[in-house]
């Protein structure tokens, strides 16, 4: 299997997958990273947020801010 540069699955002659073929998600539901897809939904779920490969973005926030009283540290956020 071959992934594009976000994640998301694509074909051997490197077209990115609308619908899978049936035996893919049969043989693995991991992708490059390992972390588990939602074909159904064209999402990655990444054990702790959610990330959509079209879009590059997580739908949500990062719950963990790392040093939360650092008026130095940048927080991403979802828009």
């Amino acid at each position: 299997m071959a992934y594009t540069a976000f994640g998301e699955r694509r074909k051997g002659d490197w077209r990115v997958s609308d619908p899978l073929p049936p035996i893919i998600p049969a043989l693995t539901n991991r992708g490059f990273t390992g972390h588990e897809h939602i074909d159904e939904m064209g999402l990655i779920h990444m054990n702790g947020r959610v990330y959509d490969p079209q879009i590059g973005r997580f739908l949500s926030a990062d719950p963990y801010i790392q040093a939360p009283y650092n008026t130095r540290v940048t927080i991403d956020t979802v828009m």
